[in-house]
């Protein structure tokens, strides 16, 4: 019945090394607060390795300010090392920051079978979420299985973090398995593999449900991933919140960048808020979707295009190429095989 297996008595503590424990079986609440079943209490500079966190009833691990009325720190904060952990069956989270998490690496975890009390609506739902982060490298890690949430979400004025390496399996999600809300500044997705995404739904466009990467602000850049089996949009860089003001002034879903992407068994690959001001080039796509639908949000009535229209109407991939593909995922073995046809 406690809330939390690990953390400190005083806040802000720093240097601190967790490393090769097992903490299962927390009845932590739903946050916000954030109060994890392992929480660095608004600390920094510690390294969390090596470790299972599993059986929370909300989130596994907190390393972030916890609540949105704790006032800014004065004292030094982020700057965490999380690695090669395995955390699984949460309710909610696996990791989760609310603000100053600037600086953190999280690269070689397990995250998976999350999301389990499924409610996403309260917009918590995620293997990692993190607000307002700051030159955060996220790498090399697995999301999968995980239920009415996210991979990644990075929400809210975050800036030149980097989402590369991992693979994203098997995950159902009203917002995508990476979803970078309201950002001004770029942020990077590359290098990822994301197969078998699919929808839940808790009253979201469909552009946007099911999707593997998904942005609502400005400046992503997704390239050189390999999307196999999306059901949703595979990318989606659209316009779901119009208007709303961010950091003092609405933010303007333009210099998006989709490049050097793979996109096998995706119906529906692209989904665009306009095509003024953003790119995509440099793609290949399965021709055994002869079908596969694009699509350009605003101006409205939504065109969907297919490829050859996609091309030559609104000007996007003009260097791209399709070919048939022969794409699979062995869950199991952890192996992915490519194969195409001239």
């Amino acid at each position: 019945v406690r809330a939390q297996g690990f953390a400190p008595r005083e806040y802000g503590l720093g240097h601190i090394r967790v490393s090769g424990f097992t903490f299962e079986r927390a009845a932590d609440c739903l946050p916000v607060p954030q109060r994890a079943m392992v929480s660095t209490h608004r600390g920094h500079h510690w390294i969390i390795e090596n470790n299972r966190l599993r059986w929370a009833n909300a989130c596994g691990l907190d390393v972030g300010n916890e609540d949105w009325k704790a006032g800014r720190q004065t004292h030094l904060f982020g700057r965490h090392i999380i690695r090669n952990n395995i955390i699984s069956d949460c309710g909610v989270c696996g990791i989760a920051g609310c603000n100053r998490v600037d600086e953190t690496l999280v690269e070689g975890n397990r995250i998976e079978r999350i999301g389990g009390l499924n409610v996403e609506g309260m917009c918590e739902a995620a293997g990692l979420k993190f607000h307002g982060a700051k030159r955060v490298l996220i790498r090399n890690n697995v999301f999968r299985d995980h239920t009415a949430a996210d991979g990644i979400w990075l929400d809210y004025l975050n800036e030149n973090c980097r989402i590369t390496g991992n693979l994203f399996h098997a995950i159902s999600t009203a917002l995508g398995a990476v979803y970078l809300e309201a950002c001004r500044e770029a942020n990077l997705v590359d290098h990822n593999v994301f197969v078998a995404i699919r929808k839940s739904d808790w009253g979201l466009p469909e552009y946007v449900r099911g999707s593997g990467v998904s942005a609502d602000g400005a400046n992503t850049i997704v390239a050189h991933n390999l999307f196999l089996d999306i059901e949703g949009f595979a990318v989606s860089m659209n316009d779901r919140q119009p208007g709303r003001n961010v950091g003092g002034r609405p933010i303007e879903p333009k210099g998006h960048r989709i490049l050097n992407n793979i996109f096998a068994a995706c119906p529906r690959p692209i989904f665009l808020a306009g095509g003024d001001g953003n790119h995509s080039d440099g793609n290949l796509f399965d021709a055994n979707t002869p079908d596969a639908l694009f699509d350009i949000q605003n101006p409205a009535p939504d065109p969907k295009p297919r490829f050859a229209a996609w091309r030559k109407d609104f000007g996007m991939d003009a260097q791209s190429s399709e070919t048939p593909m022969e794409v699979s995922f062995d869950s199991a073995a952890m192996t992915l095989r490519v194969a195409c046809r001239s």
